[in-house]
């Protein structure tokens, strides 16, 4: 069940906040529900979103401005905004509302250059970072059916290649004449996916009120201050006789006229004045001269709304024409319309049937950076990093101290430590973090006698075991071992073998593994997945690919990550034959058996994992084929081939690889990682300390922990 829905519109009064009412009063009278829009229009100090002023005055809901949206900024100033920055901002912010929260009501920008395709972009990234389903609203006035047809489809379009879902379609300000046809086709072509709705063109809710009028015209209010709220239905210009410019009226009307017809001012005010209030809102008056006496004498005694403005009559109405009325916290029976209006024409049934669905949690880049970040915090683990000379392990350390992520522990020389630091202004406080020189350190011979007796009855000498041990690879693994540091992260410099072997020898797998495998987080454009194994293992057997398959999937449950596993072979289903298809199907027919409550398809082609068309077409009806998450392929050649062709062909970033089953955690860095790459191998490495179950017994103090215990 989504927890949040975002109401999108791909163009300017598009009447996307009358939606948001509807949801705000729906889902406000059962659930705690936020309202929040991630973007919005440059604010002056003191200035609050008249949006934001109207649901938290409305509603009551008590939220600070502050807390209800995360970027403020003109067309001009979200451009130049870097867009990373900007969503990671939005999707802190939106976080903390989540927390508190059992619903937010998300709403998209309100097109400050009118009409522009990089708003639309932004606020589907958006959507797409907090993976929240759109409820798409299209602005109807002004548009022929057909032309509100193709918009609809073309939109469906565009959100299903981005695997966005969609809450609704809701089409607003539509000519009544087109309502039921319009709804009829919609239908048609949607409702088996989705409930649409439509709309009717509700006067009453984009006529402006006096208060616009008065700032559209550059106005100087003369009289009827506490009737500024007053509706205009009706624009009435008086150039003619008074009989023949009130017999115009209908509806509450608007009557601009020069400042010298004394007989219209003295009419209108009388007629309102009367009880015929209902038919005249208010009077602009155009002159380039300032009021005379006269006309002040006149209007002292009114409380109707005449705004006195320099602009000619031409002027004045033009700049009429192009109010875009808002409806704000003090128009409360404009709010009323717009709620009555929801419950009238939106399909409010299907709206909540469908956002009761499960809908899956596609994570993004953005929103896995997030994460990786929040439950890294939650560890307070300490990593111990065996290539302390290394730049990009210093830059990488110093990250994570920075933003009090965890403990690290370097390796090294400190003297030399100290030098890289100042030659490439490094900025790590030193006083953060412990540095061990392993042929100095005070554990040495412990650690040396120790790895003699755990090894001993494989062969090793007492000589080779202090050989082993001033290499820093053995060294740090053998401090993971003791407990002094809670993970290792190593392989920047040094070869993959030369990070597991150790691990592989003492600290060993967990209870009931097989193997050691790996996989890679790989962040492609839109979404996060996991490819395994394609670092550890180059020829799996049956029983061991199911295992990485099980395995890859309980890590993905780990980073919150619901896994689909797709077992990645040359054919899908039953359409190939031969060996290595056989063994993809008898380890997908063994993860079933094992683990029932994992989604996994085998064997299964990489298109039909990825595509949702090309799913359709080999294996339908399939819960995994279009949308896996998990990519399992059957030999290290298969997958270490594609996980680099998907790395440059998309520039993803890959992060891994992340070890699995050793009983406490010990990852390998490429050694071409990045900065980047190797905080975030930490990140994910402290995650694993705070969330798997160590099993390995410490069996000795170290005497750095001896000392400290008081032993």
């Amino acid at each position: 069940m989504a927890k949040s829905v975002y109401v999108l519109s791909t163009e300017a009064d598009s009447g996307k906040f009358v939606i948001s009412l509807g949801l705000m009063n729906m889902f406000g009278q059962s659930f705690k529900t936020a309202y929040f829009k991630p973007v919005i229009g440059q604010m002056k100090s003191g200035e609050e979103d008249p949006d934001i002023k109207t649901i938290s005055n409305y509603f009551s809901t008590g939220a600070e401005m502050k807390n209800c949206f995360a970027i403020s900024g003109d067309y001009c100033t979200l451009e130049a905004t870097n867009r990373g920055e900007m969503i990671d901002t939005i999707i802190e912010k939106y976080k903390l509302l989540e927390k508190n929260h059992d619903w937010i009501i998300v709403q998209g920008t309100d097109y400050f250059n009118t009409a522009s395709a990089f708003e639309t972009n932004l606020n589907i990234e958006i959507a797409e970072n907090i993976s929240t389903p759109i409820l798409l609203v299209i602005k109807g006035d002004n548009k022929t059916e057909s032309e509100i047809l193709a918009e609809a489809d073309e939109m469906y379009c565009q959100l299903s290649s981005r695997s966005i879902l969609m809450a609704g379609i809701a089409v607003n300000k539509v000519a009544p004449s087109l309502t039921k046809m319009l709804l009829y086709k919609l239908q048609n072509k949607f409702s088996s996916k989705f409930p649409v709705s439509v709309i009717p063109c509700i006067k009453e809710l984009s006529n402006p009120v006096m208060a616009e009028i008065c700032r559209a015209v550059d106005g100087v209010l003369l009289s009827g201050k506490e009737n500024l709220l007053n509706t205009v239905s009706q624009t009435i210009v008086g150039t003619a006789s008074v009989k023949r410019t009130f017999s115009q009226i209908d509806e509450p009307a608007l009557i601009i006229t020069s400042a010298d017809r004394i007989d219209i001012i003295k009419t209108a005010a009388n007629a309102y004045h009367s009880g015929n209030n209902n038919s005249i809102a208010g009077v602009v008056l155009s002159s380039k001269a300032k009021p005379n006496e006269q006309l002040l004498r006149l209007i002292a005694e009114t409380d109707l709304p005449v705004i006195f403005s320099y602009n000619a009559v031409f002027d004045i109405v033009l700049s009429i024409s192009h109010i875009r009325s808002h409806i704000s916290f003090e128009k409360r029976e404009k709010i009323r319309q717009a709620i009555n209006a929801f419950e009238k024409w939106v399909a409010k049934s299907g709206l909540e049937k469908r956002l009761k669905e499960k809908f899956p949690y596609i994570i993004t880049p953005h929103m896995f950076q997030f994460q990786l970040m929040e439950l890294a915090r939650k560890s307070k683990a300490r990593i111990v990093m065996p290539e302390g000379d290394d730049p990009r392990i210093l830059k990488a350390a110093a990250r994570v101290i920075s933003l009090k992520l965890g403990e690290i522990i370097l390796m090294g020389h400190p003297d030399q430590i100290k030098s890289l630091i100042k030659q490439d202004q490094i900025g790590l406080d030193l006083t953060q973090v412990e540095i061990v020189d392993p042929i100095n350190d005070l554990d040495f011979e412990l650690y040396s006698d120790r790895l003699y007796e755990l090894r001993k009855k494989s062969g090793l000498s007492r000589n080779t075991a202090d050989a082993l041990m001033a290499d820093a690879s053995y060294f740090g693994t053998m401090m993971v071992y003791s407990g002094r540091a809670d993970a290792m992260v190593s392989g920047a410099v040094y070869t993959t073998r030369q990070t597991v072997k150790p691990a592989l020898e003492f600290i060993k797998m967990k209870e009931g593994k097989q193997l050691v495998s790996s996989i890679f987080f790989m962040c492609l454009p839109h979404r996060v997945v996991i490819f395994g194994d394609c670092a550890i293992n180059p020829n799996p057997s049956v029983e061991q690919l199911a295992e990485i398959a099980i395995s890859s999937a309980e890590t993905a449950q780990i980073f919150n990550i619901e896994p689909r596993i797709a077992m990645i072979s040359y054919s899908s289903g039953q359409s190939g034959v031969g060996d290595e298809v056989e063994k993809v199907r008898l380890a997908t027919e063994i993860v079933k058996s094992r683990r029932p409550d994992l989604d996994v398809e085998g064997p299964i082609q990489y298109d039909a994992a990825v595509n949702p068309l090309t799913a359709k077409t080999k294996l339908p009806g399939s819960k995994v084929a279009g949308k896996a998450n998990v990519f399992i392929f059957p030999d290290l050649n298969t997958g270490n081939s594609i996980y680099k062709a998907v790395q440059q062909e998309t520039g993803a970033m890959a992060i891994g690889p992340i070890l699995q089953n050793l009983n406490k955690p010990v990852n390998d860095l490429s050694r071409g990682a990045t900065v980047d790459d190797i905080f975030n191998t930490i990140l994910v490495t402290l995650i694993q300390c705070g969330r798997e179950d160590s099993r390995i017994t410490k069996t000795f103090h170290s005497r750095k922990t001896a000392a400290i215990l008081g032993r």
